[in-house]
């Protein structure tokens, strides 16, 4: 089952592509937040580790 992490990386990447287009503003606190998180819970192997289960399996369309 994917994890909250491959989400969120997927997500912040998304969004950095997205700042590229004309009149689409993204606050750059979020992204860098998400980041944050990510290399929070990296373990020292560069590894990352299954923090949570994504509950709402809606928010996986596409994903797999």
């Amino acid at each position: 089952m994917p994890s909250l992490n491959r989400l969120t990386a997927f997500v912040a990447r998304v969004l950095c592509a997205a700042q590229k287009f004309d009149g689409v503003e993204i606050d750059q606190a979020l992204i860098c937040d998400s980041v944050s998180w990510l290399l929070e819970n990296q373990r020292q192997d560069g590894a990352f580790p299954e923090v949570k289960d994504i509950i709402h399996k809606s928010m996986m369309v596409g994903f797999l």
